[in-house]
């Protein structure tokens, strides 16, 4: 069975690529703030803790800042960080459109979707091609940039209420008088 597919997706207006560009950087930014964490969790340098997690991609940098959280904290604060990286999390598919898939014209008036082949299950099956698929507007897509912002903030209040902000602190404060190598 022959399946449609496209590469030449659509072109993109500065404003399509303004949000996809601010998407991108505020994931990247709650990712941060996921091994920012986890160097507060462990009570380890910053450095160690990105080269520790550096092999992560989101969904097992996810699941490791869990189970650390799990073993640290309380029960209420290990489900209080489960919840902000569960929403962090619910962006990755669009966070990984932006950065893998091409964009195809959408069923609405100024809108696209991202268009991919999967192969994970044996089989080509094609995504975005049909017009039952989700489109986005600029708006829509912005709204998502507006979602992490607020999810970054969370992360910096959740290390302020269980004191891993003042964990990161003292860890800072070893490191002023040492000079970069």
């Amino acid at each position: 069975m022959r399946r449609k597919f496209s590469v030449s997706g659509v072109v993109l207006t500065s404003k399509y690529l303004e949000v996809f560009g601010a998407i991108i950087a505020a994931y990247a930014r709650a990712e941060v703030g996921i091994r920012v964490t986890i160097s507060a969790l462990l009570k380890e340098d910053i450095a160690v803790a990105f080269v520790l997690s550096e092999p992560y991609s989101s969904i097992p940098l996810k699941k490791v800042a869990s189970s650390l959280a799990k073993i640290k904290l309380s029960e209420e604060y290990a489900k209080a960080f489960d919840s902000i990286l569960d929403k962090i999390d619910a962006i990755r598919p669009i966070r990984n459109a932006i950065a893998h898939d091409i964009w195809v014209k959408g069923t609405r008036d100024n809108s696209i979707r991202p268009a991919r082949m999967n192969i994970n299950a044996g089989l080509a099956k094609t995504f975005g091609f049909s017009d039952k698929e989700s489109d986005y507007t600029v708006d829509e897509l912005d709204k998502y940039v507006k979602e992490l912002l607020v999810l970054i903030d969370e992360t910096k209040s959740f290390q302020e209420e269980t004191g891993l902000a003042e964990v990161l602190n003292e860890l800072n404060s070893h490191d002023e008088g040492q000079a970069a190598s």
